[in-house]
């Protein structure tokens, strides 16, 4: 055709007929050999489907059944076992079987995962897709299966009980046709080796035996039926239901997946005149059936033929018996649909074994699975009851598909399970209890403490700031900048506070948030604070001043306020990329599951807050440490050290051991630690500050009556004393001293302040207009002048 495709030309009436019929060659040849491929797959056509809404629909034990066995299924909470069945007679009654007792008897939630054949469930099972697979053919698949096995993502859960072997099958009646053959008029001696012989695969290549069975013709067999498959030697015809120019025997067989390859494989290495036909089970089942019943001689191949499997008076089959299966044959087994390979010799002997995954037959005591596992490893069928399984599933109830009679597996399976519940009673068992749910809740004594500990620390965090407040004109307090201090308090006081947000129970996302924000917002605030008024103290006494607006309240606003930005700036990229959610943790301890509906924080984000929080503390730290040498009536170096102390010991101890809690799933303590943690330091911190001086404005001390002023004067009259080089370096902290006293001292209208010493004076200016509010007081800048008197 593509030799004459880009020319024209007339063709006549004989030549386009001529290509026609060659064209239809064609199309028929690659039909042939397509079909060779093809199989038809009963899964895809709702057979499980089918099989599982039988289980649905049907009850096959009633409660009064499994009550005269003493049986009570237990409550599996819907735990789901999923069965892998293929469309063999035996196998999928099986998986039946196994489908009511799992599901009548014991409680689980069953379903199907039907495939055309065993080729591949290791895989399957290995992936999920399947949980576990019966009369698994180890031996034939063991490359496949091996590497799960190692990996342990496959258990072999045992032996069936029984094995299989396929094989070329004949009825005995097959020696009537055979005794009426004449044999090219060979002796009857030969005959009779004939008949003693028949089920050798020797007679079978005779020429009268082939002609036997060639010529016969099947169109009322086979009507009806829809052939899958078929393979045809070179030296052979393909095969033709009328008889009609056959000269090979057609050997029936069911699917091709089935032994694929290897009894083309024969037919080519033996030489033996057969072509093969597929016709999938139900198609197989059919055709036997009819052939026995019209008394015709056939040839089937089967993985296993049942006694009794066409009727208790129907003949029985022979297995026609090759040359002995070896390694060595089947060393070059390609699985060829066309029969190429090494294998010249019969099927081997098929263990057939029970797979599963771990979770099948390896779970954890006292769980839904454990029952299960025991049911699955005892699960062993003889050889006997397969046959009468087997059997039973052909008669006499049917379904159609494709209006061919079909057998109903539910029906053979819940027969066998009626009729053989002394076997089956041993797998089953149902010692499974389910585990108690509970839901947590914060216990009530947890609650009482938690809330005891914020009521405690913020009575002590409000009382001292009334105290403050009440003595803020005390000279100990007016040293100390009281609205930083208060600043601190209520910073402190929300930390107290966000204790609370942990007691909510079932929080929601709003709570969540709130407890992500509260705590690291109060905690910045108390720092900032505390790091603007040791910032003041510090460029005082070391000699930091560069603008006289550094030492007022509104520059330091800037200090203070940078730590709550840094952290609020951080929560807000949290909320955004990781916002906190409730959620539910479940703990299973023992036969109780338990509920802990909490919220859940990205653990990077926590550490980053951590880390930021950990800076600011260092910062203030250093600051201390370098005003340290300040008098001490400004000097807060050693409450800042215990306080900066006590938060780097609540951190180092409180943060890894929240977290750990937190990770084992301990969240009764886990909470009771956040209350602890969160409201104990920040009540020491109120103590290490304000305490001290607190003590001595209540008590009435005057500054000069004071620790403060005693050192002071030391210190002024030790300045006083200096002389030589030198001299002024050393003076300059008490200078600083007499500045600071002064400026807490000034009345509204002092615009000037000298302070001297001998040999040198340092000036400062400060105002106090009513353009200023009180407190907020602007220091020029200290220079050196000749001594004044």
């Amino acid at each position: 055709l593509n030799a004459h495709a880009t020319t024209p030309k007339n063709y006549s009436q004989t030549q386009r007929e001529e290509m026609i019929k060659a064209l239809i060659a064609f199309v028929t040849l690659f039909a042939h050999h397509a079909s060779a491929f093809k199989t038809i797959d009963q899964c895809q056509d709702g057979y499980s489907t089918f099989v599982w809404g039988q289980l649905e629909a049907n009850t096959c034990l009633s409660a009064d059944d499994l009550a005269n066995l003493g049986i009570k299924p237990s409550d599996r909470e819907g735990e789901p076992i999923t069965i892998e069945i293929y469309p063999y007679p035996s196998h999928r009654t099986l998986g039946m079987v196994m489908g009511i007792l799992a599901k009548e008897a014991m409680g689980y939630n069953v379903s199907y995962n039907c495939q055309g054949s065993a080729n591949g469930a290791a895989e399957r099972v290995a992936r999920g897709e399947t949980d576990m697979m019966i009369d698994y053919p180890y031996n034939q698949l063991v490359n496949e299966i091996t590497p799960y096995i190692y990996s342990e993502e496959i258990i072999d859960a045992g032996p069936m009980g029984y094995s299989a072997q396929s094989g070329f099958y004949i009825p005995e009646y097959t020696k009537t046709y055979l005794n009426a053959l004449s044999f090219g008029g060979e002796s009857a001696r030969f005959k009779q080796y004939v008949l003693d012989t028949f089920d050798n695969w020797v007679v079978f290549t005779f020429p009268e035996v082939v002609e036997l069975f060639a010529k016969q013709n099947e169109t009322s067999i086979v009507q009806g039926l829809y052939q899958e498959a078929n393979f045809t030697p070179p030296w052979c015809n393909q095969w033709n239901a009328t008889g009609h120019g056959n000269n090979c025997i057609d050997i029936k067989s069911e699917q091709v997946q089935l032994d694929k390859g290897v009894p083309q494989q024969m037919i080519m290495n033996l030489k033996l005149n057969m072509t093969m036909s597929w016709w999938g089970n139900e198609g197989w089942t059919n055709i036997a059936q009819r052939k026995v019943t019209a008394g015709q001689p056939f040839i089937m191949k089967t993985g296993y033929v049942p006694s009794g499997i066409f009727g208790p008076s129907a003949p029985k089959v022979q297995r026609i018996m090759f040359p002995q299966y070896t390694e060595e044959c089947y060393s070059n087994n390609t699985a060829s649909l066309r029969g190429i390979g090494s294998i010249n010799c019969d099927f081997p002997v098929i263990n057939l074994r029970k797979i599963a995954t771990p979770r099948i037959v390896e779970p954890a005591p006292n769980t839904p699975m454990s029952d299960w596992a025991r049911f699955f490893r005892r699960l062993s069928v003889s050889i006997s009851l397969l046959d009468q399984l087997w059997v039973s599933s052909y008669t006499p109830n049917y379904y159609y598909s494709q209006g061919v009679a079909s057998p109903n597996p539910y029906s053979a399976a819940c027969d066998f399970v009626r009729r053989n519940s002394t076997l089956w009673r041993t797998w089953v068992q149902n010692t499974y209890t389910p585990a108690e749910r509970v839901t947590w809740e914060l216990g009530t004594s947890q609650t009482q403490v938690m809330i005891a500990f914020a009521v405690i620390g913020l009575v002590i965090i409000t009382g001292t700031a009334l105290l403050l407040f009440l003595y803020r004109d005390h000279q100990v307090i007016k040293g100390i900048s009281k609205v930083y201090s208060l600043a601190t308090l209520v910073g402190l006081a929300v930390v107290v506070a966000s204790s609370l947000l942990f007691t909510i129970r079932n929080p929601n996302s709003t709570a969540c948030s709130a407890q992500l924000w509260i705590t690291p917002l109060g905690l910045a605030l108390a720092l900032g604070a505390v790091a603007a008024k040791t910032y003041r103290i510090y460029v005082i006494f070391q000699g930091q001043i560069t603008t006289p607006a550094m030492l007022t309240d509104l520059y330091l606003v800037r200090i203070a306020i940078l730590p709550v930005l840094v952290i609020f700036i951080t929560l807000v990229v949290i909320e955004a990329m990781a916002s906190p959610q409730p959620e539910d943790v479940v703990v299973t301890t023992d036969n109780k599951i338990t509920t802990y509906p909490v919220c859940e924080f990205n653990e990077t984000t926590y550490y980053i807050l951590v880390a930021e929080l950990t800076f600011l503390v260092i910062v203030i730290t250093k600051l201390a440490y370098d005003a340290r040498n300040a008098p001490e009536q400004f000097n807060e170096a050693k409450e800042l050290g215990l306080s900066m102390y006590t938060f780097v010991l609540a951190g180092l101890v409180g943060v890894p051991l929240i977290a750990y809690l937190r990770n084992r799933n301990e969240f009764d303590t886990y909470y009771l630690l956040i209350g602890l943690f969160l409201c104990l330091p920040a009540v020491i911190v109120t103590l290490s500050l304000f305490a001290v001086r607190l003590n001595f404005a209540v008590r009435g001390f005057e500054f000069e009556k004071s620790r403060y002023s005693a050192n002071s004067h030391v210190a002024s009259s030790h300045d006083s004393k200096l002389a030589g080089p030198g001299s002024y370096a050393a003076s300059r902290g008490s200078h600083a001293v007499r500045i600071a006293s002064a400026v807490a001292k000034l009345p509204d209208k002092v615009t000037t302040v000298k302070v001297e010493q001998q040999g040198h004076s340092r000036v400062q200016s400060a105002s106090s207009s009513p353009a200023t509010h009180k407190g907020a007081l602007r220091l020029g800048p200290l220079k050196e002048e000749p001594a004044v008197v």
